[in-house]
């Protein structure tokens, strides 16, 4: 695994799923800017969402699923059981890496997961090139 798909990976799991906060400059580095509803950029502003958050569910059972990586961009897709299933979601995570392939830049989408019942619908992917 690439420096900067581990270093995400272990922010994941080490950082978030262990609560792990003082490992953090380990995995990301400043300016991380951020990008999701509720952080604040910088280290610090990770720092302050996550220790409230860390409190709140002090149970978590994090999984990523998969990662993959185009140059300086590393996408990855986990499962998150929090507090044994009080909240269940599923994130897409994008970030952006600086020359050390620490993390200064993050996107992410989250939504609970979809139930059995429904199932996907799968289209063919159009791509066109020119």
């Amino acid at each position: 695994m690439s420096k900067q798909k581990q270093n995400f990976y272990d922010l994941y799991t080490k950082v978030i799923g262990q609560g792990e906060i003082d490992l953090l400059p380990l995995y990301a580095a400043e300016p991380c800017i951020e990008h999701s509803v509720g952080v604040h950029d910088g280290l610090e502003g990770f720092k302050n969402f996550f220790i409230p958050f860390f409190e709140v569910f002090p149970k978590r059972n994090i999984q990523v699923t998969r990662i993959l990586e185009d140059g300086n961009f590393v996408f990855a897709h986990a499962y998150q059981v929090l507090n044994d299933g009080a909240a269940e979601w599923m994130t897409m995570d994008i970030v952006y890496t600086n020359a050390d392939e620490k993390i200064i830049e993050h996107w992410d989408t989250i939504a609970p997961p979809l139930p059995e019942r429904i199932k996907p619908v799968t289209l063919p992917l159009m791509v066109q090139q020119n």
